[in-house]
């Protein structure tokens, strides 16, 4: 039937339906000013007036209204229609459909007694475009056959249900609210007896869902009148884009064998509990906060019997707890907070409940990982059980990573009896942040791991941490890792105190170091009877801890002590005591080492230390000389005949003696075996009654027996002749007994970048050669010359661009740049060099001849990084130059000179012995040379020249002297002379690519050295004689090569790049150029 608001009533059928029955109830449709008219229902279902009825809007029947009893049936209600009733069905007995439309502002749908949708059979609501229903009980898939489905969506749209609202009461419901629908009711229940599924989704802004009771999503309900066949409700309920819902308390997994899964997703998305939620109470629950979606309850708990999940992710996604949240209540309960979800609460209580009966134990995580993510308590957190309740306590877990943070009043972990609580925080970033005390181990046991960079705080650094309260309690505190298991990187933690309780309390060091791989310093203040154990890695103890009384192992790392540590201590096979503190009684096993100091220093032992056999004093003297390691113990000391004792490294004065090891109740016994790490020192033991001394003499090694080449050799024979007492001297003899450490040493001293120097000026020269045979190539024609701008003047003084062999005077310019790459050897280190540099030149022909004259500025940049040594030089140049032509045959040749100004710097670090060191000085280069070619035109149209050239190169460098320290060098002015003879060939063709006209050119050629090819410096220390050291080498053969392009744009305008590259054993070349020629 349709009812509109015009009063007409176009449509009379399926109102309601009885297919196949006849059903004989007599409906009235009443105007407001018009008399009753009879109706009568056929068989058929149909509607037939026994006479036209007077329009109206309104239609009341006075019964029950079933849309779809045993068959199909459908209402509309439209355009400000309205209809009222007692009790409406949609879909009465199985098989059948009952569906009503609900359309349009001011059209209402009033039932007076419950509404059902889906009985037995299929029945469907929509509620839209503002129209209206209300009713008493509503019910979506009442028994189990029955399927319900209702939608409420758009503005205006509502359902107003004065009591309570089932979604899948046996059977399966569907219910959307949607687009500013409303939906109102007393308590809502999804899913509410065995077998029953319901599925609840409110979506978009506006849309809303108010519960003025409670909300159950997952009831499960089995009542004594139907046979309970082991499965309970399962209940859904999203919440999306901006929807809304409102409960007293809610139940996610009510009773047993029931589920439930709400989902509260997206921004403006909230679920509002103003009661208690919880997630999880005799059925399984699951609830899942995201993307920006809210939550919030008075309390909240995760986790009854059958157990409960609750996962908050994403920025803005929150769950707002007004006072407790308990997670694993009695079960298993679970949180998860991550990717900047956050929770709030005023406590959280981990793994609530012991088992008792057949209840099962609590066993609770919570994890909060990735960076953004918060759980934020005003009040105290327990990990175990709670100081809330007289109970025992369950297992829990709270892992906090990468990134996220913990915030709480006082922490607890292991806070009831019978708990277990384990807390893991870990990842740069994360952080756990105790307002107040932290206890690990209060009436249940309690563990505590930081690592990989994670931090805990207590009280703003200055809390205590109390550790295994009661006794038989286990409380531990792990930094890295737990005992046993594999080290990692430590944690961070900032507090006061840490004070070992009654019961079996213990801090464990076992780290690779801090995020840096340094060693972990650690500031709290140790107390009472408990356990220390160092595993692994470098920590650093630096607090007043005198009133521990308990025991220190160190089985593995370094415990390096600064402050004080009470009790008494021992080291096993594989770890290291240190520091400049004080200790207790120390034991020290086979295997194990103990080497006071941080570097040279005291370590103090508050009573009696003992060397077993086997173990190692390792003592560290001073770079200065001045000092070394010393064990000074108020008891005594006793050595063991196998104890080993190790000098090294450092300097000490051969004639001096510095005490190592004094014990005010006497020394008994002596080192087994005296071990040095120098090589070229003794060490020597004076015993006295309560002391051992310790000197160092020269042995019998020559500093030169040990080097390897020959540059090493020269300066190890001029070391050893500087005597005792000169700092350089000293800090050769306090080298370790290691070649390669030795080797490096020496050629740290060499001053190898002052012949390497010469070597680049030397290779350098060529590019003045080679600008000049390509100007005489270029103004003769000859094959492989590039096509160089070529400037005159003009009558009046106007520059003008001509020929290449125009008569001249002409002006031309060549820049040029390169890198340069030589490989060491057995006795030089690898040398990289680069320069740069413009060169201009003028010319002109007298008579056969074309004479010039020409001039520039480099720059050159050297450096040997083996050696920790560079340097550059700014170069003048100036010369003349030269060419004649007799038909094919062309020569050129010219002569110059270069002046240089050399910078250099180098790092001297040995022991004792740390310079950096700098010179200044200048040097000049004197050059003739010549190019004899032949040019030859083959049928192709390429042309070639074969070619040979002559260079004298003589070098002379002034003499200089380092400053910057005891190991500078000085050298007197020296020269060097060599020889280049190159045999080659050029070559060039013209053709044209892609109609243009382009030049290909090339040259290769075989270079041999003669005269000086090994650069040599003889330098000397401030007091000692002259020694002779090589540098980079020249290379006596190599392969030169050549490549370039010349394009003409137009006719005025040329392109060109070329590549100039030289290849040896251990020489690699490269230099490029670019060149653009525009005549006007």
């Amino acid at each position: 039937m349709a009812i509109q608001e015009d009063g007409s009533a176009t449509r009379w059928s399926r109102v309601l339906l009885a297919a196949g029955t006849a059903l004989g109830t007599i409906l009235s449709v009443c105007g407001p000013l018009q008399p009753a008219f009879a109706q009568s229902v056929a068989s058929t279902g149909d509607v037939s007036p026994e006479q036209t009825p007077t329009p109206s809007s309104h239609w009341d029947v006075g019964d029950e209204l079933t849309i779809g009893f045993s068959g199909a049936g459908a209402l509309t209600i439209e355009d400000g229609g309205s209809l009222t009733n007692t009790t409406g069905v949609l879909g009465h007995l199985a098989g059948s459909e009952g569906t009503a439309v609900v359309r349009g502002a001011g059209t209402t749908w009033t039932n007076n007694g419950f509404l059902f949708i889906g009985v037995d059979g299929t029945g469907s609501m929509t509620i839209e475009q503002g129209g209206g229903v209300t009713s008493g009980l509503g019910v979506l898939g009442d028994e189990k056959t029955g399927e319900g489905t209702a939608t409420v969506t758009g503005a205006g749209s509502n359902w107003a249900i004065s009591q309570e609202l089932y979604v899948g009461n046996k059977g399966n419901g569907t219910f959307m609210i949607s687009d500013g629908g409303v939906v109102e009711n007393q308590n809502g229940v999804i899913g509410r007896l065995s077998g029953s599924t319901g599925s609840v989704t409110v979506t978009g802004a506006g849309s809303s869902w108010t519960n003025s009771g409670e909300l159950i999503v997952g009831f499960g309900y089995h009542d004594n009148f139907h046979l309970f066949d082991g499965t309970g409700g399962a209940g859904t309920l999203t919440i999306s884009d901006g929807g809304t819902v409102t409960n007293v308390d809610g139940t996610i997994g009510g009773y047993s064998f029931s589920t439930g899964r709400v989902t509260v997703t997206g921004a403006g998305s909230t679920w509002t509990n103003k009661g208690n939620l919880n997630v999880g109470v005799g059925g399984y629950g699951n609830l899942l906060i995201e993307d920006g979606g809210t939550v919030s309850s008075k309390t909240g708990g995760i986790g009854g019997s059958a157990g409960g999940a609750a996962l908050v992710s994403g920025a803005g996604s929150t769950w707002n707890n007004e006072s407790i949240l308990t997670v694993a209540v009695r079960g298993d309960g679970a949180l998860v907070i991550k990717d900047g979800g956050k929770v709030t609460s005023q406590h959280t209580a981990i793994g609530l409940f012991a088992g008792q009966g057949s209840l099962p134990v609590a066993n609770g995580a919570v994890t909060v990982t990735g960076s953004g993510s918060a759980l934020v308590n005003s009040h105290d957190l327990f990990v175990g059980g709670s100081g809330l309740f007289n109970n025992g306590g369950g297992n829990a877990t709270l892992t906090v990573l990468d990134g996220a943070s913990v915030t709480n009043d006082n922490g607890y972990i292991g806070a009831a009896a019978s708990s277990k609580g384990t807390a893991t925080i870990a990842g740069q970033g994360s952080t756990w942040t105790n307002q107040g005390d932290l206890t690990i181990g209060d009436k249940g046991d309690g563990t505590l791991t930081i690592a990989d960079g994670g931090a805990v705080s207590v009280g703003s650094g200055s809390g205590t941490i109390n550790l295994a309260v009661d006794a038989g309690i286990d409380g531990t505190l792990n930094i890295g890792a737990a005992s046993g298991e594999a080290p990692a990187l430590a944690g961070t933690l900032d507090a006061g105190q840490i004070v070992f309780g009654a019961g079996d309390g213990a801090l464990v060091f076992n780290h690779a170091g801090d995020l840096d791989g340094a060693a972990l310093v650690f500031g709290a203040e140790l107390s009472g009877l408990g356990t220390i154990l160092q595993e692994n890695g470098a920590t650093v103890l630096s607090a007043h801890s005198s009133s521990f009384i308990g025991e220190t192992a160190v089985t593995g790392g370094a415990l390096i002590v600064n402050g004080i540590l009470g009790g008494v201590l021992s080291v096993g096979d594989g770890g290291t005591l240190g520091g400049s503190g004080t200790v207790g009684d120390v034991t020290l096993s086979s295997g194990s080492v103990i080497a006071p100091g941080n570097s040279v220093g005291t370590l103090t032992v508050a009573g009696d230390i003992t060397f077993d056999d086997g173990s190692i004093y390792e003592v560290e003297v001073d770079a200065a000389g001045s000092g070394s390691d010393m064990i000074h113990a108020s008891g005594r000391a006793t050595l063991g005949s196998g104890s080993v004792i190790r000098i090294g490294p450092g300097v000490l004065d051969p004639f001096s003696t510095r005490t190592i090891l004094k014990a005010d109740s006497g020394v008994y016994g002596i080192f087994g075996e005296i071990a040095s790490s120098y090589a070229f020192l003794t060490p020597n033991l004076t015993y006295d009654a309560d002391s051992i001394d310790l000197s160092l003499t020269r042995n019998t090694i020559g500093f030169a027996d040990r080097a390897t080449t020959r540059n090493q050799q020269s300066v190890a024979e001029s070391a050893e002749s500087l005597g005792q007492g000169n700092a350089v001297y000293n800090a050769v003899a306090a080298l370790p007994d290691d070649n390669a450490l030795i080797g490096a040493g020496f050629d740290a001293l060499s001053g190898e970048i002052h012949a390497s120097a010469k070597s680049v000026l030397i290779e350098e020269s060529r590019f003045l050669r080679y600008a000049v045979n390509e100007r005489i190539g270029t103004a003769f024609g000859n094959a492989g010359a590039k096509a160089l701008p070529i400037l005159a003047y003009a009558a009046g003084g106007a520059p003008k661009v001509v020929a290449a062999d125009d008569a001249g005077p002409v002006f031309w310019a060549h820049g040029f740049g390169a890198w340069n790459s030589t490989d060491g050897n057995s006795n030089t280190a690898s040398l990289d060099s680069d320069t740069g540099g413009l060169l201009i030149g003028t010319d002109a022909a007298v008579g056969d001849w074309r004479v010039g004259v020409l001039a520039g500025y480099s720059h050159s940049g050297f450096s040997m990084d083996d050696r920790a040594s560079s340097g550059t030089s700014d170069n003048y140049h100036l010369g003349l130059y030269g060419g004649r032509q007799w038909k094919q045959l062309s020569l050129s040749a010219g002569a110059a000179y270069s002046w240089h100004g050399i910078e250099t710097s180098r790092a001297v670090v040995l022991p004792g012995l740390s310079d950096g060191l700098t010179a200044d000085y200048d040097a000049g280069t004197f050059q003739v040379f010549g190019d004899l070619g032949y040019g030859i035109e083959l049928q192709s149209g390429a042309r070639l020249e074969p070619f040979v050239n002559l260079a004298h190169v003589s070098l002379h460098s002034g003499g200089f002297s380092e400053n910057g320290g005891a190991a500078g060098l000085s050298a007197r002015g020296g020269s060097m002379n060599s020889t280049f003879a190159t045999l080659g060939l050029r070559a060039e063709h013209d053709m044209t690519l892609g109609g243009v006209e382009t030049k290909l050119r090339g040259a290769i050629g075989w270079r041999h050295a003669f005269g000086d090819t090994s650069a040599t410096s003889t330098n000397a220390f401030s007091s000692g004689p002259g020694f002779t050291v090589a540098g980079s080498p020249i290379s006596e053969n190599s392969l030169l090569l050549e490549a370039g392009l010349d394009i003409s744009l137009s006719e005025r305008a040329t392109l060109g790049v070329s590549y100039q590259g030289q290849a040896a054993a251990a020489l690699l070349q490269h230099g490029l150029n670019g060149m653009l020629r525009v005549r006007f």
